[in-house]
């Protein structure tokens, strides 16, 4: 059904219990299972999203609602925890950095269908490291010189038309490779320099830090630099205690880097203000972080440990890896449970469970198996459905593992995919932050129609450790989102200079803990 009032154009596809009514005082109203209310008098319209609306599929549909880390089972917006509901717990892609040709593919995780392939630098620049940030993007480090590059997520809009011919000019396959720069989806290209900071020769640390912007240090050099995730201007840069090989962010926003072979984890305050190195008792080389907030590393051997990052030195434990002799990947999936790339020297990933005591307290591993993958696996990441996934240097592909039954499916990728890093946005989302996004477009109907305000309902009163955030962008079209920055509003206050014929409302749901979450039952737009 559709209605024409004044300037706005309603259009609802008739289905299940939809009723219409037109009331008086020039004021409309239309109810879809009592989920959704279409409100207009004198003034302005009002679009209402209710409890149970958020479940309904023809609204996703309708508003090309997308949607990761949040639960909407019950018809709700709630952060996926563990036993709510069936969702993506991070971007359903992973990212893979081809080193041997200077690309990165990006493969649907739960197809393997490679659906993007774009080139890091003008040449070859060895990428490496990729790691993806709070929006889906993904930062890779080339190992060849001091650059980054930020590649977008064209299934949420993250690209920009720059050409202006109303589409997106990207890649969409393995052979559909565009040339340097011409790809609208390459976003930065940046190399690091700060004047009294030594120049990185190759970077191998990328980390996304709390607040989405880029930690990224080199090997070679001891500098550390912190890039805006928006703009890639540098934040600032300092002279570290070692180099850097890779590294996490905890929940307090500290990165913890390690550096092969040293044999100690380097800990970095978020503003980089402080440093402290800490002895593993073993050589070091990969670094991942639990859903508890332990810190694990493997040496290129038999050993790997953990720690609290709380007390590092009376809490390490030691293991020592079961039928393999190699190591360097790492990574802990939702269960907590442990998987360590078996190296270039073979092709394995060995999963660990870890033990508690009947109090809660931590006392080891236990070893649950070693998967076999193609040869030469050097990374592993945990994706949106808990899927394990190495990537295999001399095989040149990747392997998905499905650690409840123990299938392992192998895909092909570019050349000598030497990649590390957090290559899904698992440990941004579920580990650093517990994160939710859940986004729709609004069409208005009239070109830069005034939007005056935005109202939301909460279950309960937030939850401690718990934020609620919502933002908007607008536009006269619906094909370069990208170009254009989120307004974060504030609930139930009258929004000021924003107008466009499209609203594109983003929630933003966060919590400090894996038990507690916000919860919005109802979202109104004036």
């Amino acid at each position: 059904m559709s209605f024409f009032v004044g300037a706005l154009y309603f259009l609802f596809n008739a289905c299940g219990n939809d009723s219409g009514r037109i009331d008086g005082n020039n004021s409309i109203r239309i109810d879809r299972n009592d989920s959704i209310r279409i409100d207009r008098n004198d003034s302005f319209g009002v679009i209402n999203l209710k409890e149970g609306a958020f479940s309904d599929p023809k609204i996703e549909i309708e508003y090309d609602v997308k949607k990761v880390g949040v639960d909407t089972s019950k018809g709700t917006l709630r952060l996926a925890l563990v036993g709510n509901g069936d969702a993506d717990t991070t971007f359903p892609f992973i990212w893979i950095a081809n080193s041997g040709e200077g690309t990165i593919s990006k493969l649907d995780t739960k197809t393997g269908k490679e659906l993007g392939r774009y080139k890091t630098g003008a040449g070859n620049y060895n990428p490496s490291r990729t790691t993806v940030d709070k929006e889906g993007n993904v930062w890779v480090g080339n190992r060849n010189n001091n650059t980054i590059t930020k590649i977008g997520l064209l299934e949420w809009g993250q690209c920009i038309d720059k050409n202006k011919n109303g589409v997106i000019d990207t890649s969409h396959g393995s052979t559909d490779v565009k040339n340097w720069e011409e790809d609208e989806c390459l976003l930065i290209h940046k190399a690091l320099t700060y004047n009294g900071v030594d120049t990185p020769r190759d970077i191998r640390l990328v980390s996304i830090d709390k607040d989405n912007n880029v930690f990224v240090g080199g090997y070679y050099t001891r500098s550390l630099f912190k890039v805006n995730g928006a703009t890639g201007d540098i934040i600032g840069a300092v002279n570290t205690l070692q180099g850097h090989y890779g590294g996490v962010v905890d929940k307090d926003g500290n990165l913890w880097s390690m550096s092969s072979g040293s044999g100690k984890v380097q800990k970095i305050s978020n503003d980089m203000s402080t440093k402290e190195l800490i002895s593993l008792g073993h050589d070091g080389y990969g670094i991942a972080i639990d859903k508890y907030g332990k810190v694990w590393t493997t040496e290129y051997g038999s050993r790997f440990s953990t720690f609290d990052p709380a007390n590092p030195t009376s809490t390490l434990k030691v293991f020592t890896q079961t039928n393999s002799s190699g190591a360097q990947g790492i990574a802990c999936d939702a269960n907590g449970d442990v998987f360590i790339a078996g190296s270039l020297s073979q092709s394995l990933v060995g999963h660990y469970k870890q033990r508690f005591s009947a109090d809660g307290s931590f006392e080891g591993v236990d070893f649950v198996k070693n998967y076999t993958v193609e040869r030469g696996p050097t990374g592993v990441a945990v994706d949106s459905r808990g899927k394990v996934w190495s990537s295999n240097y001399y095989a040149s592909s990747v392997s998905k593992i499905d650690p409840s039954t123990g299938e392992v499916i192998n895909f092909p990728v570019g050349t000598t995919p030497y990649n590390y890093s957090d290559m899904t946005g698992n440990v941004i989302r579920n580990i650093t932050t517990k994160q939710g996004t859940w986004e729709a477009v609004f069409d208005g109907k009239k070109l830069d129609l005034p939007w005056n305000q935005v109202v939301w309902k909460l279950k309960q009163a937030l939850p401690a450790g718990t934020t609620v955030k919502f933002f908007v962008k607008v536009s006269n079209s619906n094909n370069n989102w990208g170009a254009l920055p989120y307004v974060e509003v504030a609930n139930n206050v009258k929004l000021s200079n924003i107008s466009g014929q499209y609203i594109k409302l983003k929630v933003e749901l966060t919590s400090k803990n894996l038990i507690d979450t916000p919860e919005v039952i109802e979202i109104s737009l004036y």
